[in-house]
């Protein structure tokens, strides 16, 4: 890359080498004033020409006069067309109007499809969980907590449904809620890891509750060393509340 930029310096430096000599004889032929000594020669040309030159100029002056005079002058036009009324200011009000959680413009028309397919098989739990996995995936949390609410109403043992719905309580900031739902997990499958580590990152991070987080960290290490980003949390957990061994 280097040697590009060398290259491509140097190139630079030939041209001007280059052009200068071109320049310079441009400057040295230009004459001594030849054409004034003529005009002094001839009288009545000079004479002529300055008639010429006052003419020209009043005729310049009575012109530019006559049409500001005529034409409107145009601050106030500027000043109506700058006034912020064009419908490119209502499309930020009307986004912003939206409530938290609404799903983005684009992704209606796929949730209205899914909302009418629930409507159309109330009791087919799979329809409102895919509606609401759709809805956590693009950061809907507060549309996908009610339609997470359906799919567990109507399939209680999900344990899937069931802690996808605590993390999403979690994402709003309910994190009692999340606990609760987490609680409610375990019973389902007391080794659920997922449930496992987002006990640990709800009691660490949402209710500070460390000790809670350490004896959730504890239970997941039994089951699984190994569990992804498992260190990660454990070093954050260190941090905040201090280093303790695991359970062995």
């Amino acid at each position: 890359m280097l040697l590009n930029l060398t290259i491509r310096a140097a190139g630079d430096r030939l041209i001007g080498k280059e052009l200068s000599p071109q320049v310079k004889p441009v400057k040295k032929e230009s004459p001594a004033p030849a054409p004034t000594a003529r005009a002094r020669l001839d009288p009545s040309l000079a004479t002529n020409l300055i008639t010429a030159v006052v003419f020209l100029s009043v005729g310049f002056v009575g012109g530019y006069v006559f049409k500001s005079q005529m034409m409107p002058a145009r601050p106030d036009v500027d000043s109506n067309v700058a006034a912020p009324q064009g419908s490119s200011a209502s499309t930020p009000a009307d986004a912003s109007a939206l409530p938290p959680g609404h799903p983005a413009i684009d992704t209606s028309p796929e949730v209205q499809a899914m909302e009418q397919q629930v409507a159309a098989n109330p009791q087919d739990p799979a329809l409102p969980l895919k509606l609401a996995d759709y809805l956590y995936d693009h950061g809907s949390f507060e549309q996908a907590i009610t339609w997470y609410q359906k799919a567990t109403a109507l399939d209680p043992n999900n344990v899937n449904a069931s802690t996808d719905l605590g993390t999403c309580y979690f994402n709003v900031g309910r994190f009692d809620e999340a606990l609760s739902q987490f609680r409610h997990s375990l019973t389902i499958e007391p080794q659920h890891q997922p449930t496992l580590f987002n006990v640990i990152v709800v009691n660490m991070e949402g209710k500070h509750d460390y000790k809670a987080a350490q004896k959730a960290y504890e239970a997941l290490y039994k089951l699984n060393p190994t569990y992804p980003k498992l260190d990660e949390l454990k070093t954050r957990l260190d941090e905040e509340a201090g280093p303790a061994s695991p359970a062995q």
